[in-house]
């Protein structure tokens, strides 16, 4: 959208469909940076990116 183009935009979320479509992803676990990346090189590395992805596409 014209509104976050072309700045940082922080995004907290629960759905993941939310930050899909983001350039870069930082994954955080118990306050700790645990990954970060593309959303395609994140799904490939089978981390908690992926298996957050996994977990909701079940339900």
């Amino acid at each position: 959208s014209e509104l976050i183009k072309d700045k940082t935009v922080i995004i907290i979320a629960h759905r993941m469909r939310t930050v899909i479509a983001a350039n870069h992803i930082i994954a955080i676990k118990d306050g700790k940076v645990v990954e970060s990346g593309s959303p395609a090189a994140l799904k490939t590395k089978g981390g908690l990116f992926a298996k957050m992805l996994e977990k909701q596409a079940a339900i």
